[in-house]
């Protein structure tokens, strides 16, 4: 056995190389898996499930420091509606964890939702700066839901088109509806609940302003809904 080793010696040192690469490379995965170096949130998204509309929700994102070097959180940002309650500690050393807080106003959303939270941090003493994003989403339940959320209309072609609405419960119904457009017509229909719009091509010359279904409800946080209504080619 000894003197095949030495009668094929440049395959035995190709053997012995590729050994001790997959030791390497085991070594290295090893390390990287036991002790991962990364700074991020202990969940990049948080789901709420489903919430009520108007409400405002309250959530907490965990963040940890797994670097090697102290981490320096810069900035955190929210949206419109999403605002930053609090950042629990803006300089972490290596191995601690800071949590940030944020609030959501829910608003007039309805459906599914995902708000972005952006969070610029760098390692202390360097100049480069990193982004993240983080997400809070839920489905927002509404009193008053409808399908579909847009209507689409040929330039040029006489249709109509109906939007489904439906009622959760008896606290908001619907009191008037009328276009923004002299090219579209909105009816109520009661069976099923629907509102039907015609488009007449002949009175279309465009609109520089966007064009809507407007929906005048008696809900007092909500007393006006508005639908987009779209021509295209």
């Amino acid at each position: 056995m000894i003197s095949w080793f030495i009668r094929n010696k440049y395959l035995t040192c190709s053997l012995i190389l590729f050994v001790l690469a997959i030791i390497l490379i085991s070594s290295e995965f090893t390390e990287v898996k036991s002790n991962p170096e990364i700074f991020g949130p202990e969940k990049s998204t948080i789901s709420l499930g489903e919430i009520e509309q108007f409400s405002i929700q309250e959530v907490t994102f965990v963040f940890h420091n797994y670097l090697k070097n102290p981490v320096e959180i810069l900035e955190v940002q929210g949206t419109c509606s999403c605002e930053i309650i609090d950042v629990d500690k803006k300089l972490l050393e290596p191995g601690v964890s800071t949590n940030i807080s944020v609030r959501w106003s829910v608003l007039s959303r309805r459906g599914n939702q995902q708000m972005p939270i952006f969070v610029t941090w760098r390692q202390k003493d360097e100049t480069s700066l990193n982004r993240m994003v983080v997400f809070v989403e839920a489905k927002v339940l509404a009193d008053l839901d409808f399908k579909p959320n847009m209507l689409v209309f040929k330039k040029g072609e006489n249709s109509s088109q109906t939007i489904d609405f439906y009622y959760r419960s008896g606290n908001t119904h619907i009191l008037e509806t009328k276009t923004s457009h002299d090219s579209m017509k909105s009816e109520w229909m009661n069976e099923p609940s629907s509102i039907k719009v015609t488009f007449d091509p002949k009175k279309w010359i465009g609109s520089g302003a966007r064009v809507e279904l407007i929906i005048t409800t008696s809900n007092s946080k909500e007393p006006v809904i508005r639908i987009p209504l779209v021509v295209r080619e």
